[in-house]
């Protein structure tokens, strides 16, 4: 009976179960409906990944440089040693004197005529006197001899003395004449011996060298040595190779050692080469007190200028021996540049700047260029060390 009992309400169990399975359904579906697909949360993100992806895009804000023209000087180096243009030597013109005072040192401005030294001139002032003496005592006799010879001659028209006795007289004349301008030339020797003790310069300049000394006896040989009016000149050795380089007039830069520089012009080449098969070149320098005869000095021939264009150091990478910079190439975007990778030649350093083959009109990353790489996205926040605003990119 159990069985039979079972067997009738098995419909009603399977209808209760078939609704119960419908009514989930429905409570699923309304449960999808309120909660968003993963289809629809991408489509709804999207645009934002696009604005994240837009910002991202430009890497850094940058420093620019454009190129800018400098006047580039073709030089040519050289050394060499300062040297006197002229120098005068001054020796006593008197020998076997000393020395009594020296009135000057190396290194003095001196004019010409100028006493440079004084020798003991005792002996000779004596020798003076004396002369005077002489020809005092010449003239006296001269007075005499023509007193008596103007007694005697009438004397012969009567016959009251022998002619030989007139010529003695006569001949007393002449002998004190001659004495008298014997007399006058010992003292003029006198004088001059007198005036050489004053040792003088014959030129103006500077006294290069000195050997005289309170007490020296003077023997003919050199005393001071005398650079005139100053002159200094360059001795610069060049390679034969680059004589045709040079020509006269030429300015020479001679920088010295407290970062000051002169300038001088190329007066000659040597014609013959020195004992190293090397020319000299003679630069003549301006007067100035920080160069001296003797010194080693380096030195540039200035050989032409030419305008050229420069980028600065810090813009230029090196790799592998050659170099490069970062160029800057605008995009359709506004303001912002691509970044492309540019080899350049580049020849000498001009302080910050570095002269560089390379358009004019180019724009090129100036700094922090380690930072960077090939078509990497940028803006320009200085162009030339000038703010750069939006607008104005």
């Amino acid at each position: 009976m159990n069985k039979l009992s079972a067997t009738k309400k098995s419909p009603v169990f399977w209808v209760a179960v078939f609704a119960t399975l419908i009514i989930g359904v429905l409570i699923g579906r309304f449960s999808q409906s309120n909660t968003p697909s993963p289809l629809s949360n991408d489509t709804h993100k999207k645009p934002q990944t696009n604005n994240s992806e837009q910002q991202k895009a430009v890497v850094m804000m940058v420093e620019a440089a454009t190129p800018i023209p400098v006047e580039v000087t073709e030089t040519l180096d050289a050394t060499g040693i300062i040297h006197a243009k002229d120098t005068a030597e001054v020796s006593g013109k008197l020998t076997g004197t000393t020395i009594e005072k020296v009135l000057v040192d190396v290194g003095d401005t001196v004019k010409a005529g100028q006493v440079l030294a004084v020798l003991d001139s005792q002996a000779l002032k004596d020798t003076l006197v004396q002369a005077e003496a002489d020809l005092a005592l010449s003239h006296a006799n001269l007075k005499k001899a023509e007193a008596d010879l103007a007694r005697v001659e009438p004397l012969l028209k009567i016959d009251a003395i022998s002619r030989q006795e007139v010529d003695n007289y006569r001949t007393i004349l002449a002998q004190t004449k001659a004495t008298i301008t014997s007399n006058e030339a010992r003292l003029n020797n006198a004088k001059t011996n007198l005036k050489n003790t004053l040792i003088v310069a014959p030129v103006s300049g500077i006294i290069s060298s000195k050997t005289a000394e309170v007490g020296l006896l003077v023997n003919g040989s050199s005393l001071f040595s005398i650079i005139k009016n100053g002159q200094l000149e360059w001795h610069a050795v060049i390679d034969p190779k680059d004589a045709s380089k040079l020509s006269g007039g030429q300015s020479v830069v001679l920088a010295l050692n407290n970062d000051e520089s002169i300038t001088g012009k190329l007066s000659h080449l040597s014609p013959i080469a020195d004992n190293s098969r090397q020319l000299i070149a003679h630069v003549l320098l301006p007067n100035n007190e920080k160069i001296k005869a003797g010194m080693y000095q380096a030195g540039q021939f200035i050989l032409s200028f030419e305008q050229k264009l420069a980028l600065p150091v810090s813009a230029v990478m090196t790799t592998d021996g050659y170099d490069y910079v970062w160029v800057l190439h605008p995009n359709t975007s506004q303001n912002t540049y691509t970044v492309k990778r540019a080899k350049i030649t580049t020849h000498n350093r001009i302080g910050d700047k570095i002269v560089a083959e390379i358009d004019k009109n180019a724009i090129v990353v100036a700094k922090s260029t380690g930072f960077l790489s090939e078509n990497d996205i940028v803006g320009i926040a200085f162009i030339n060390n000038k703010a750069v605003s939006n607008e104005a990119q």
